[in-house]
């Protein structure tokens, strides 16, 4: 019965974060509606719709679940919201491809003068666009976003975010964030799409991967607790240690990487062989080099 009450009504509801969900959530229904109204179906898909629902599902459970008053308490708990930001919401986030929907909920008077205006005065468009094109990069994507988890998980950073709210709400915008700009070199998120090829995607992925659990490693082998707000936040009667609850946190952030990491790498790996076949096939009979049967 205490864990029924705990998970029932232990939820913050931060007027913050529900105000975000419920503005993104907003603006991507009337962006739908826009669609349809306009005849434009093919550009909606429901697994679509599905997943950008589930990314703000995955967002409000992360951050005002009971799991936000535990991970107050408790390392592993804090790394689950972590987990849950960067390797659900996120993915789910892209999958939805909201830019789409987003654009069509705003009227159409401002998009056509919007439009016009943006024709009509080259020099905003020659400073944006490629900003835009630097933001959504593979290679500042990696960077932030490795940069900002290995950051973030810097004993001074992290107690400092445990005690000040201001910079726990910045810590999980964050990771969000640059999960998202990470995502999407992977995904397809419409009108966006990756530059890069599978090959490189599949580094690319393990790359990063092998930064967080490195990361992991490190909470599960360390021999004395890392961050000192755990080691003297008071705790229940019967709780695990500050050591256990450090070795959890680091079994979960490695086992939830590899399992992520490990099944898109072998993914993308076979979506590359399969197209490195394709072009074979297509290639001209007198360049295509013999099958390697023909050596035994």
């Amino acid at each position: 019965m205490a864990l029924l009450h705990t998970l029932t009504w232990n939820w913050s509801f931060e007027p913050t974060v529900i105000g975000g969900l419920l503005v993104a959530g907003g603006l991507y229904a009337l962006g739908v509606i826009s669609i349809l109204r306009a005849g434009l179906s093919r550009q909606v898909s429901w697994w679509r719709v599905t997943a950008f629902t589930g990314s703000l599902v995955a967002i409000l459970i992360a951050l005002e679940s009971p799991l936000d008053a535990w991970s107050e308490m408790y390392l592993s708990f804090h790394m689950v919201q972590h987990e849950i930001l960067i390797y659900v919401a996120a993915p789910l986030f892209v999958l939805g491809a909201p830019l789409w929907p987003i654009w069509h909920a705003v009227p159409l008077a401002y998009r056509r003068n919007s439009l016009r205006w943006a024709m009509s005065h080259p020099r905003p468009r020659r400073v944006l666009l490629p900003a835009f094109r630097l933001l959504v990069s593979p290679r500042l994507a990696w960077i932030l976003f490795t940069g900002s988890f290995i950051a973030w998980h810097v004993p001074a950073l992290y107690d400092l975010a445990l005690r000040v709210q201001v910079v726990h709400d910045m810590e999980h915008l964050c990771f969000l964030v640059t999960s998202i700009l990470f995502w999407l070199q992977v995904i397809p998120s419409q009108p966006l799409r990756p530059k890069l090829s599978y090959i490189a995607q599949a580094l690319y992925t393990f790359s990063a991967g092998m930064t967080t659990m490195a990361v992991a490693m490190l909470l599960i082998f360390e021999s004395t607790p890392l961050y000192g707000y755990y080691a003297t936040v008071s705790r229940p009667p019967g709780a695990i240690s500050v050591m256990v609850d450090q070795s959890a946190a680091g079994a979960i952030m490695n086992l939830s990487g590899a399992l992520i990491y490990g099944i898109l790498f072998m993914v993308l790996i076979g979506l590359w062989l399969g197209k490195d076949a394709e072009d074979d096939d297509d290639m001209p009979a007198v360049t295509r080099l013999p099958h390697w049967r023909a050596f035994v």
